[in-house]
């Protein structure tokens, strides 16, 4: 894919920490040492945005592991795409540490399967609409 004008967002440049996407406000959700985490309003899709050029890599990396995977493995990370602009575009998950999703989940026992899964992708999982546990930050799976 050709990027166009790979775009970055700082703490700094952000005004009332929401981004602008597909004529729809994204408001701030998390941030890591790369990206910060956007959010869309009905919390069906996430935006994951470069704090500097360099960070990029990490779209680029997620983007290409989704790509190369097949369906069955597919069922255990959220779907991405990368945008032209260098933005990563993924599928919303509620994590188990989302107090504003706690509820739905709190009663779920995680089985030892599900555990030794979320313990390989850093504990950088979350449940999908359908109750599926899956892995948002597969670029770093990818090193374990």
């Amino acid at each position: 894919m050709r990027l166009e004008n790979v775009t970055v967002v700082t703490a700094k440049e952000v005004k009332g920490d929401a981004v602008l996407h597909k004529n729809e406000v994204w408001t701030f959700h998390a941030t890591g040492g790369t990206r910060r985490v956007y959010v869309n309003g009905d919390k069906t899709r996430v935006l994951k945005v470069p704090v500097s050029l360099s960070d990029y890599e990490h779209n680029r990396n997620e983007d290409e592991s989704w790509n190369e995977m097949n369906e069955e493995q597919r069922k255990e990370f959220a779907e991405c795409k990368l945008l032209t602009n260098g933005w990563l575009e993924m599928e919303y998950l509620s994590t188990l540490n989302d107090p504003t999703t706690f509820d739905l989940w709190s009663h779920i026992e995680l089985t030892a399967e599900q555990i030794a899964f979320a313990s390989s992708c850093r504990n950088e999982v979350g449940f999908d609409k359908e109750g599926n546990l899956k892995c948002f930050d597969y670029d770093e799976y990818r090193k374990y």
